[in-house]
This record gives structure tokens, C-alpha cells and sequence, in this order.
């Protein structure tokens, strides 16, 4: 309860309301992780929650963070899995690929392009998917005639090729690709 409080005014009742139910259900899938795992068996790292998306976990000096919150009681058991105790209630992205990408004020150029290749409809889509993407300090790497000329209609379908290389069906972490020994050619 103490860690609902700390959201600001309001939120839980907003995510009562009916028209919310599928924010809520997010929300609640986020502070799922499949499987039962005991605080001793916490190691740094990510875990994918129920809801597709991951948290990222920290365990240091006895203690372990969640997204930032940290565990206030461990090994909490249940029939059917075991309860870690946080003192934060820690959100999943509610933004897109696009709109991350925007947000985050280093991928200008991309945002640009994908918008001028037609892509952000199917980038904000369900998905999932994985985006290599280049941040505008690796387009400023290109000669400036070339990213000119994908902005011109007679290059939008280079553009459209270039970007969707960029891309990869499903959800893939970084740690995951690594664990695989994945290259771009297998992606």
C-alpha cells in the first residue's frame, strides 16, 4: 500500500476506470517474472516480465533493486510461486518504438527518416520489435549528400531498405544476442 501512495495523486483511481483496464493489466503483468525465483538465486541482470517487457535487477551487498525499487521482504512463499516485497511501484514503457526513440533525443535524423519512409505507422504497431538504431551522431558519420538524397522521392524506396535492415521481428535484448553468439548475419 505504502508503495501505491508514493504515485502521484490520482493514478490508482485513473487505472480503476474501465476504459484503463488493459494500462492496468500492464502494469500489474510488469511486477510478474515467470518461474519462481528465490532472492539467493537473484543475480545482476535483466528478467522479461509476464508483460513482454524487462526489469532490471541489481542484487549488491545482500540487497536487491528492481527498476530502482528495492526489496523491502524476500522469499515471501505461495502455492504457486513467492512474493518479493518492493517499496516502489515501477512502471513499464506505455511509448513505442517511435515514440521512445523521439523521446529520447538522440535518433532526430531516424525519426525523421522512418516518418519520411512511411514506416511509423508500422514501427508504432504491436509488434514487438527490435530496432538497431542510429543515433544522430552516426548519420552525422555519413556524407550529407546521402542522407539528401533518402529524403528525396526518388530514394524513398533505398530509404525503406535501409531502415527496415535496421529491424528485427520480436523483442531481442542485448544480453540475449550475446548469450547466442548472434551476428548480424543470423539476426
Amino acid at each position: 500500500d505504502e508503495a501505491f501512495a508514493k504515485l502521484p495523486a490520482g493514478t490508482v483511481e485513473t487505472l480503476l476506470k474501465p476504459e484503463n483496464k488493459a494500462k492496468l493489466a500492464a502494469i500489474l503483468a510488469y511486477h510478474v517474472v515467470p518461474g519462481k525465483v528465490m532472492a539467493k538465486d537473484v543475480k545482476t541482470g535483466g528478467a522479461v516480465t509476464v508483460n513482454g517487457q524487462r526489469i532490471d535487477l541489481v542484487a549488491k551487498d545482500g540487497k536487491v533493486t528492481v527498476d530502482g525499487a528495492n526489496v523491502t521482504t524476500a522469499d515471501v512463499a505461495a502455492s504457486n510461486g513467492v512474493i518479493h516485497v518492493i517499496d516502489s511501484v515501477i512502471l513499464p514503457s506505455d511509448k513505442n518504438i517511435v515514440e521512445t526513440a523521439v523521446a529520447a533525443g538522440s535518433f532526430k535524423t531516424l525519426a525523421t527518416l522512418i516518418e519520411k519512409a512511411g514506416l511509423a505507422g508500422a514501427l508504432s504497431g504491436a509488434g514487438p520489435f527490435t530496432v538497431f538504431a542510429p543515433t544522430d551522431e552516426a548519420f552525422a558519420k555519413l556524407p550529407k549528400e546521402t542522407v539528401d538524397s533518402l529524403l528525396k522521392p526518388e530514394g524513398k524506396e533505398t530509404l525503406v531498405k535501409i531502415l527496415t535492415y535496421h529491424v528485427v521481428q520480436g523483442r531481442v535484448f542485448s544480453d540475449k544476442v550475446a548469450a547466442k553468439g548472434w551476428t548480424t548475419s543470423t539476426l
